[in-house]
């Protein structure tokens, strides 16, 4: 997840590794902003994925982040984590009905929150 995240967002993340047994602090990577003003871009998530490879198992993204309004490369994403076995999921909270969605076209594995077919 990147950071900040919407607070029902990170919260529901931590529920559901803890329903899989697992201590958030130990299994939740995020990746925060290196200054306050700055966004955390699409490199920094996919250089998150390939520092971790082996031990990611699912990454959550935003196609669009509430604080910033910023959008993220989903494809590219996607791709760098589907290279290495992870399970790729993509909120959509902030992104439907805001900018055009290709989920299929961009072989996500699921979409959470809110959702599209197309």
């Amino acid at each position: 997840m990147e950071d900040p995240a919407f607070p029902s967002d990170t919260y529901a993340i931590k529920t559901q590794i803890r329903h899989h047994g697992l201590d958030p602090k130990d299994a939740l990577l995020s990746r925060a902003r290196a200054k306050a003003n700055s966004p955390v871009g699409t490199e920094d998530i996919v250089d998150l994925i390939e520092k971790n490879r082996g031990h990611a198992r699912g990454s959550l993204d935003r196609q669009r982040n509430f604080f910033t309004g910023q959008l993220f490369d989903i494809p590219t994403i996607t791709k760098a984590a589907q290279k290495h076995g992870v399970t790729v999921g993509v909120d959509l909270a902030h992104a439907v009905g805001n900018v055009s969605l290709a989920m299929h076209d961009w072989n996500v594995d699921f979409a959470v929150w809110c959702s599209t077919n197309t």
